[in-house]
């Protein structure tokens, strides 16, 4: 959505509770391609020295081989050296996507190394070829695609450090949101748990200090902002308080109707705080559900 503001010419501030997802923005939303030569990336990555670091003494057997864990040990360390904010956020982004496309299902909530080496490769949550494929050549590839994303626009883009959505102060145009999926069983999304390890990249030098080694995937410890957002005891009121501090402006809501709460809350909520509501639907396949879901996105208009 940032993207789409930023070619609408709008001035964009993007706010999310992971450091790893506010880096992303800052390369996807950059009005600069920050290398001169791509070729320059391609080097970079080809070139890193592999480092029995954190990685390697820490996460053998969790999610990659131990000659990759290596790698990015020498690849974080690499990064870390990087002086324009620019590149390295690219390269951080170049390295997350080429974490993400090394996994199973393209998350880290299970430590299942087993599933990429002992499959037959057809499976449908994962290809063999992409597993197998050297970190520098995805990210590299990563890389290439990030720079089409990248053109130069007077959109003035604000990236908010990682931070409570419940703390920014009001008085935006219009504000998007997309919260955390609550079921209706109790359970939440729990990003954190998803993407801990590329949480951990950018965060190497704290990262022994955030571990969680009560789980096998050696998740993070809970983060209270984001363990709150989590839990369907304050689930509803945190969301409802954050609409409300933003009833003067458009708000739009990412949801799936199915969830907690439910559409019919929603939709009165909306209708008591703004004088215009509207609600679209889209019904589509999600990657780790057999079946398909209404996405929705509830709209309320201030007079």
């Amino acid at each position: 959505m940032s993207l789409l503001f930023k070619a609408m010419g709008k001035d964009v501030t993007f706010n999310d509770a992971l450091l790893s997802n506010c880096i992303s923005a800052k390369a996807l939303l950059a009005n600069a391609i920050p290398f001169a030569e791509t070729n320059q990336v391609q080097s970079f990555f080809n070139s890193i020295k592999p480092k029995h670091g954190f990685i390697a003494k820490t996460f053998s057997g969790k999610f990659y081989l131990d000659e990759e864990n290596e790698w990015l040990d020498g690849a974080v360390e690499a990064i870390e050296c990087i002086e324009l904010e620019g590149q390295k956020a690219a390269l951080y982004y170049a390295l997350f996507q080429a974490c993400l496309q090394k996994r199973p299902f393209n998350l880290f909530h299970r430590a299942n190394l087993s599933l990429r080496i002992n499959g037959d490769g057809q499976q449908s949550f994962g290809n063999q070829t992409t597993w197998d494929t050297p970190f520098p050549d995805l990210a590299y590839r990563a890389y290439l695609d990030l720079v089409k994303s990248i053109w130069e626009s007077n959109a003035e883009i604000t990236i908010l450090s990682p931070s409570d959505v419940s703390e920014i102060q009001s008085g935006y145009d219009l504000v998007y949101l997309d919260p955390p999926y609550i079921s209706l069983s109790n359970s939440g999304d729990d990003y954190l748990r998803r993407y801990h390890f590329l949480e951990g990249l950018c965060r190497y030098f704290q990262w022994p200090n955030l571990i969680d080694g009560s789980y096998k995937n050696l998740q993070f410890k809970k983060q209270a902002h984001i363990a709150e957002w989590n839990a369907k005891r304050h689930f509803k009121n945190r969301l409802f308080s954050l609409i409300e501090r933003h009833r003067h402006s458009t708000v739009v809501l990412s949801y799936i109707d199915g969830a907690y709460p439910s559409l019919t809350e929603l939709r009165n909520y909306f209708q008591e705080v703004f004088s215009k509501v509207r609600i679209e639907g889209q019904v589509l396949p999600h990657a780790l559900s057999k079946g398909v879901k209404n996405e929705l996105l509830i709209i309320g208009m201030p007079s």
